[in-house]
């Protein structure tokens, strides 16, 4: 059933391009596919992740696992669907940890029953010590249970940044043939401006273009949509404040200058961004994002969030138009 809305097209073409059988990735008990299931306890990746909330809503407490009880908790007091399905911050990383000590800490408390579609970053791999931190995440093996693949955000801003990712990805490609495995990782691209050239991109990447995978904003432009229609996965829906989240749809965004086309007083329309991604070959798997405010405590950030989702729940029809209508309540009240 959310299958039909969560699969993730690139990767999906990788496992056929290496004659690895297409998994279930789902924690149910029988799939109504008849494929192969995850066994034991696992962790999943962002194959079969309908939505994951950004563990930057809420401001870091305590230790990386920590922080993901908390937030797990925070989302099922407001009833969030999807509770434990989290996408991890790079920025909550402390200088002096190892990136496996972050990631298994972060993840640890999603094991048996979680997802993590997702690890943020704002790491651009055409600079060198951004490349070197990219390498030493990728470096860390099965993260996730075996055969599932994360999805590591990078930012492309210039022709080296283009370069740098093609090479990381086909030395990946490269090792997923000789080990006839799905990669731990994978990188996902986003561009750093609203002028970005994807057409570069393309180019670039060749015949290993079909697997590559794109996160997209409300600020996007039509062009991407329309050159890079397969390739986007992942579509960011920005949390504001409680001020800035209007029922009309209308979403005004505080100071976040990091999002691509973000200017003062940005704001877009929940549902025409909604209607746009819909029109997709397929719908990607939508992350809740918007880094709280050091001044917003605990409460506010989870009024904030439940305001929000009042709002994304009407807009959930047009995202999850190939699910029964009869299925949609189930899928809403799913923790992953």
């Amino acid at each position: 059933m959310a299958c039909r809305i969560a699969e993730n097209g690139p990767l999906k073409a990788l496992a056929a391009d290496l004659g690895i059988g297409f998994q279930c990735h789902s924690f149910r008990e029988h799939c109504v596919l008849g494929r192969e299931r995850v066994k034991g306890e696992s962790t999943l990746g962002s194959q079969g992740a309908i939505m994951g909330y950004c563990q930057a809503l809420f401001n870091r407490e305590g230790s990386y696992e920590d922080h993901t009880k908390r937030l797990t908790s925070y989302l099922n007091e407001i009833d969030a669907p999807w509770s434990r399905s989290h996408e991890l911050f790079w920025g909550h990383k402390d200088m002096s940890s190892t990136e496996s000590g972050f990631l298994r800490s972060a993840i640890q408390p999603l094991v048996g029953g979680g997802r993590v579609p997702i690890v943020i970053s704002s790491l651009d791999p055409g600079v060198s010590t951004d490349r070197e931190t990219i390498e030493s995440i990728i470096k860390v093996d099965q993260p996730v249970t075996l055969g599932e693949t994360l999805l590591l955000r990078v930012v492309l801003q210039s022709k080296e940044s283009i370069q740098a990712a093609c090479e990381i990805t086909r030395n990946l490609y490269s090792r997923a043939k000789q080990s006839k495995t799905m990669p731990s990782w994978w990188l996902l691209l986003q561009a750093s401006s609203t002028e970005f050239d994807w057409s570069i991109v393309k180019d670039s990447f060749g015949d290993l273009w079909r697997f590559v995978n794109i996160a997209v904003n409300p600020f996007t432009p039509s062009v991407v949509y329309q050159t890079c229609s397969e390739q986007i996965t992942v579509a960011q829906f920005i949390v504001p404040d409680r001020a800035g989240i209007n029922s009309n749809g209308t979403i005004v965004l505080p100071s976040y200058d990091w999002i691509p086309g973000w200017q003062p007083s940005a704001s877009y329309d929940i549902n025409d961004y909604a209607s746009r991604l819909a029109e997709l070959p397929e719908m990607p798997t939508t992350i809740l994002l918007g880094p709280a405010i050091s001044t917003w405590n605990v409460d506010e950030n989870k009024l904030r969030i439940r305001k929000f989702l009042d709002l994304y729940e009407t807009v959930s029809e047009k995202l999850w138009h190939e699910v029964p209508k009869e299925n949609r309540e189930e899928v809403w009240a799913m923790e992953a």
